[in-house]
């Protein structure tokens, strides 16, 4: 027997099934208005058992749904005469009202239903619009350094001639000052990671100094890449979930272990992006979609989800692997990154 047909002999028994029982609740509930008329539940349980089989045989011969159904109530509305010994027009009453009753049930449980999967929908959507808005804040944050470092730069010659003018006074503790009170927006903006794109190496120089706080090691390993045509927001959308999912990872180790490692390989047109960190568990999976183990697992675990889907738009794919305790996510884009025709 192949796997589909031990499939379908099993939905077979459980439509049976779901057939007697049905039958078996139709007597009982007939028996809750006529007490003094029951005699026992072995003829529900016959009944209900002839009543199966002849809809089952009617199924078998081909013969049309509403027919079988059609017989099922007639079955019940009948023998119902015989064994409470009523009349016609009363059995058909309770039969009707036992129908009318378990399809107000059935409506129930579907608007119960639904009133949940409208719930999940609702924080779900809930959970990406914070999730948005929290990539929106980086994208935010990488256009006001964008141009605090143009400004600072367009300022440097002015700077360069106030000092030059200090020097050829003799006023060298005043130039000294000057060039201190220089180096803190210097330091500030001036990025020790440089990969060429200046929206990227923002976001690495923004994870590295949180990083720095909690003693989590940070490796860039990058080679000098052209990003375009991904704009400045699928850029943030795709490397700031990445980097945050593997920052929040590299916290849960015991401090002094945590370390994050980004890799950056471009050869011909193919980029490939690895980002590792330490995992003290496996990830979660739940319908093909990555789940965090924290409270808020639903916030992280969309983080990996969003990169996937911003990295589809421009033609790349993100995998993911668990080996010895380092969760690795991997971004392919074998053909270069394609422009994004589906964003305007």
């Amino acid at each position: 027997m192949t796997m589909n047909q031990w499939y379908q002999s099993i939905y077979q028994m459980f439509e049976v099934l779901s057939d007697f029982i049905e039958a078996w609740l139709c007597y009982g509930f007939v028996g809750l208005f006529l007490p003094d008329r029951v005699r026992g539940k072995v003829p529900f349980f016959i009944l209900s058992l002839i009543l199966v089989g002849s809809v089952r045989t009617m199924d078998g011969l081909g013969m049309d749904p509403m027919i079988s159904t059609l017989w099922f109530v007639f079955f019940i509305c009948m023998t119902t005469v015989v064994l409470f010994q009523v009349n016609l027009f009363y059995a058909v009453s309770l039969v009707s009202f036992y129908i009318l009753c378990l399809i107000m049930v059935l409506c129930f449980i579907f608007l119960l239903l639904f009133y949940s999967n409208y719930m999940k929908e609702h924080e779900l959507r809930s959970i990406l619009e914070l999730k948005d808005q929290m990539v929106r804040q980086e994208y935010e944050m990488v256009k006001q350094l964008q141009t605090e470092q143009q400004s600072l730069s367009h300022d440097m010659k002015n700077h360069l001639l106030v000092m030059d003018t200090m020097l050829k006074e003799g006023k060298y503790q005043e130039a000294q000052q000057y060039i201190s009170q220089l180096g803190i927006p210097l330091e500030r903006l001036s990025p020790s990671i440089w990969t060429g794109a200046s929206t990227l190496d923002v976001l690495l120089n923004h994870t590295r100094n949180r990083c720095s706080q909690f003693h989590i090691g940070f490796t860039v390993q990058a080679d000098a890449v052209d990003l375009r045509p991904m704009k400045d927001q699928d850029i943030c959308s795709l490397f700031a979930n990445l980097l945050d999912n593997a920052f929040e990872a590299a916290r849960q180790v015991p401090e002094g272990q945590g370390w994050i490692l980004f890799k950056m390989r471009k050869a011909k047109e193919m980029l490939f992006i690895d980002l590792s960190n330490p995992a003290a568990a496996p990830p979660r999976v739940r319908n093909g979609a990555l789940v965090s183990r924290k409270q808020d697992g639903q916030l992280h675990g969309l983080g990996l989800n969003r990169a996937a889907a911003t990295a589809r738009e421009y033609g790349g794919q993100l995998t993911y692997e668990y080996k010895d305790g380092v969760f690795t996510a991997a971004v392919i884009f074998l053909g270069g990154i394609k422009g994004n025709a589906t964003k305007k």
